[in-house]
């Protein structure tokens, strides 16, 4: 492999566009609500992105990590034990950052509606908003026919939009750049008892 210069470790990861200018004129509205998002808060709606985030594991190692010491990685044992997985369905306010949600076993419909009628309205409307647009990707838990029609046949106390992301552009979801960065800052090794303390 030296002699042919290939390194199969190094790789770039992309998606190809078919049809760009189809993406950003789906994408626009999108884009044009990050822009004004601090803009709409002030003036009563609050733009959130809302997505699940699945199998986030609960390791144990065999032996605690080691405290850090001065000019000494931590170290941290190899081996663990699978103690359980949860799935995270959260929301993330682009305007003022907070993000709210809760773990799930299963990632069903239901539980995105619970997010949605539990956690994102009633924060909404402890701060007064009158509507809240949600920019939501195209998954299994959120498809646009049953996440419509189900908005639809509500009588909330707030209004409520949703803005769907292109096929193919999840990429686009602050929520879920949030949730890629979360796991590459982690303050120690994973080292969790259980789902519980996950």
């Amino acid at each position: 492999m030296r002699a042919a210069r290939l390194r199969p470790w190094r790789y770039r990861m992309g998606q190809h566009l078919h049809d760009p200018t189809t993406l950003l004129a789906r994408a626009r509205s999108m884009l044009n609500a990050y822009a004004h998002a601090r803009m709409m808060l002030t003036q009563g709606t609050r733009l959130g992105c809302v997505d699940e985030t699945t199998s986030i594991q609960a390791r144990e190692a065999v032996m605690a990590p080691d405290p850090p010491l001065a000019n000494a990685p931590m170290r941290q044992s190899p081996c663990d034990h699978r103690r359980g997985a949860r799935q995270w369905m959260t929301g993330w306010s682009v305007a003022d950052g907070p993000v709210m949600g809760f773990g799930t076993e299963r990632t069903r419909v239901a539980d995105f509606q619970h997010v949605v009628t539990t956690v994102l309205l009633p924060e909404a409307i402890r701060r007064q908003v009158q509507m809240v647009v949600l920019i939501v990707e195209n998954g299994s838990t959120h498809t646009p026919t049953q996440v419509a029609a189900w908005v639809q046949s509500q009588t909330w106390l707030v209004a409520v939009q949703n803005l769907w992301l292109p096929p193919h552009a999840a990429w686009l979801d602050q929520r879920a750049i949030w949730w890629k960065v979360l796991p590459r800052t982690p303050p120690t090794p994973n080292h969790v008892a259980g789902v519980e303390a996950l």
